[in-house]
């Protein structure tokens, strides 16, 4: 159970009591988000060559792809500056 189903069980009146509420979720979201920054940090202190594989990975699919259809001019996936892909919505079905 999380704070905002506590807060909405105890169906709360009292304005005092439901901004403490809200800054204790909102406080408790910050954490999270903090832990997660520095789990991903660590794993990059821990794994630097991670960024270099994950941008090899990409650049190989992209080429598997071409290589399979022949070009990315079928406007089947969308490429950005820095590697990432991403099928375009009417052809995500195929590959599901």
């Amino acid at each position: 159970m999380e704070l905002i189903d506590v807060k909405n069980e105890l169906k709360i009146s009292n304005s005092k009591l439901d901004n403490k509420l809200n800054r204790l979720i909102l406080l408790s979201e910050k954490m999270v988000e903090m832990e997660t920054q520095r789990t991903i940090q660590e794993v990059n202190e821990m794994f630097p060559e991670a960024e270099a594989i994950i941008y090899q990975a990409r650049l190989m699919f992209i080429e598997d792809y071409m290589n399979y259809t022949g070009n990315l001019s079928d406007k089947k996936i969308e490429v950005n500056s820095k590697g990432s892909y991403y099928m375009l919505a009417p052809y995500r079905k195929e590959f599901v």
